[in-house]
């Protein structure tokens, strides 16, 4: 982790340790447990392809210039307001057409696995870190530990995000009219059945 980056995640510490109390009903702990689903926006095309029914290496990758992939932890939340965060989004071109789901213990494996796999090089690994923001508690974010510039190939990246996008299972809306999610329910059953 760089300088920057850890004066960064203090910051959003200590802005959330002063902002919130623990009786806040709003209050969720730093600590992401293992078992926490995290939900990833989907919008179409840069991050899922409706034609193919599936992710895109950049709905796992940090977008240019950065090392963050912004996610929600559903347990501090619910299905409807993961929609509709989703649905606010606006990324140029895209609109929004569902949701990926992963269980926060895989991107832990997927960072030791992809370290086993390149022993003895200099290499990327993520980490799953809570970054709460201003109305959106439940907010964190995969860190990845390096930065590429534009011009440089995001090779590794491309690998994790790749091995994230196999663990995670996306969920097309089946209704983007609907004002509530009318598609599976999201729990950890859904993720134990996807493996």
């Amino acid at each position: 982790m760089t300088i920057k980056q850890y004066l960064w995640t203090f910051y959003r510490f200590l802005k959330r340790f002063l902002s919130e109390s623990k009786d806040d009903d709003k209050y969720c702990p730093l600590d992401i447990a293992d078992d926490e689903i995290i939900v990833r926006s989907l919008l179409s095309p840069l991050l899922y392809s409706q034609s193919k029914s599936k992710l895109k290496d950049p709905a796992f990758s940090p977008p240019p210039g950065g090392n963050e992939v912004s996610v929600l932890r559903h347990r501090y939340t619910t299905t409807d307001f993961c929609r509709s965060h989703s649905q606010s989004l606006e990324i140029a071109d895209n609109e929004y057409t569902g949701m990926a789901i992963i269980e926060a213990s895989s991107i832990q494996k997927v960072n030791f696995e992809h370290a086993e796999k390149l022993k003895g090089t200099s290499h990327v690994c993520v980490k799953l870190i809570s970054s709460p923001l201003p109305n959106l508690h439940m907010h964190a974010d995969i860190v990845y530990s390096m930065e590429f510039p534009d011009d440089e190939p995001k090779i590794q990246i491309r690998m994790i995000a790749r091995e994230l996008i196999k663990l995670a299972v996306s969920l097309a809306d089946p209704d983007v009219t609907s004002s509530k999610w009318m598609g599976a329910v999201i729990d950890i059953k859904l993720l134990k059945q996807a493996k």
